[in-house]
């Protein structure tokens, strides 16, 4: 973004094609994403049963997950990262992961 003749001219690119347009505008917005908080994952997960370990190929054929089936209690846990310790989701979004990691528990 630079001004030129009072004016705010951005600079658009384009991230598949690479093509640059210029563009006069009032507000620039800038989105720069956000990063996963994993915090306690990364904490808890040494200390897991599962290791913190999703059986991918489990999942995604919607068939339950491996460790579902291990001895829990007396401080033995499960660990599956949902909603934001992936990356921003919504309420929605994060209730669905773990539908689908959890379901037949």
């Amino acid at each position: 973004v630079y001004e030129e003749d009072g004016k705010k001219i951005a600079v658009i690119r384009n991230e598949y094609t690479e093509e640059q347009e210029e563009r006069a505008v009032d507000q620039v917005v800038i989105e720069n994403g956000s990063t996963p908080n994993d915090q306690l994952y990364w904490a808890l997960k040494a200390e897991s049963v599962n290791r913190g370990q999703v059986d991918v190929h489990k999942l995604f054929a919607s068939e339950p997950q491996p460790s579902l089936s291990e001895e829990l209690g007396n401080g033995r846990f499960l660990l599956f990262r949902v909603g934001d310790c992936i990356s921003m989701h919504n309420i929605h979004g994060a209730i669905y992961d773990a539908l689908r990691l959890c379901k037949d528990f």
